[in-house]
């Protein structure tokens, strides 16, 4: 995995940050939503992982909670082509070696890292 992506404009990148930018926003408003319907942390982290992923077409994902000695929750949907525990460390988009994209996000409260995000898409 070189995990370099590369723009071909400006444009192009303007129009992938932005796109970022609503996957973040619309993964927060999945979030809350979970907590509002007083979801237990298993079956929030299967929705939230879901949901985040249908909202992007992506084809596989994960999504891994870490506590003070490591992994605590892992939910991994489809074939991530990565080691899940090395990718929820990943910040931004990697290249895989089959040619797809994992963009990852680390998912945090204030100062606190609560784990990582990754979703594929092709």
């Amino acid at each position: 995995m070189d995990g370099s992506v590369e723009f071909h404009s400006p444009e192009e990148e303007l129009a992938f940050l932005r796109g970022l930018t609503a996957v973040n926003r619309m993964a927060d408003d999945i979030l809350e939503d979970c907590l509002e319907r007083g979801l237990d942390l298993d079956t929030g982290l299967d929705v939230f992982l879901t949901q985040c992923a249908r909202m992007v077409h992506a084809r596989a994902g994960f999504v891994s909670l870490r506590g003070t000695r490591g992994p605590v929750l892992t939910r991994v949907l489809g074939e991530l082509g990565a080691d899940v525990f090395e990718a929820a460390h990943w910040t931004g988009p990697q290249r895989l070696r089959d040619g797809r994209t994992l963009f990852c996000v680390q998912l945090t409260l204030g100062r606190l890292n609560l784990g990582g995000l990754g979703l594929v898409v092709d």
